[in-house]
């Protein structure tokens, strides 16, 4: 091959390879949340239903375990309006894998299924699954209750 086209082919490799990871980058990352007053609503068949508002900040991943030091980094795909994460940590007696499937416009609602399975170490698993479904109230207001990082609230 004449080393022109040589160089050539390596510079479309090295193009080719660059696209496709800024194009994964860009489609692998997390929803991101309006700032603000949520009321999220939580359907689990250990617990049934609950609603509850929170106020979240541009800082709150919308996926748990996400920054984690006993959390691998999470596996997300992502297209349209949905995004797919898998995350695994490490927790004392097991590992917890969590699949969660999120849609939404996520600055008025969002919609979360997750799936998680919990690994013990003698090789049995326990499974659970939650539905959350969430709309956006508006800004938070000045009570302690309601600003970023302080517990949920009840509204039952």
């Amino acid at each position: 091959m004449p080393k022109m086209m040589y160089r050539l082919s390596l510079f479309a490799m090295f193009l080719a390879v660059f696209c496709f990871q800024q194009a994964s980058a860009f489609a692998a990352s997390l929803p991101v949340r309006k700032p603000g007053l949520w009321e999220i609503t939580t359907v689990a068949d250990n617990f049934g239903m609950k609603r509850f508002k929170t106020c979240i900040s541009d800082h709150d991943s919308i996926a748990p375990g996400i920054g984690d030091k006993n959390c691998d980094p999470p596996e997300i795909t992502s297209g349209n309006s949905e995004a797919i994460v898998n995350i695994t940590c490490r927790m004392k007696g097991g590992t917890q894998l969590t699949s969660m499937l999120l849609s939404g416009d996520f600055q008025k609602w969002y919609r979360a299924t997750s799936k998680i399975t919990f690994k013990f170490p003698d090789g049995r698993e326990s499974r659970d699954g939650v539905t959350v479904t969430a709309k956006f109230l508006g800004q938070c207001s000045a009570s302690d209750d309601q600003k970023p990082d302080k517990a949920a609230h009840s509204v039952q």
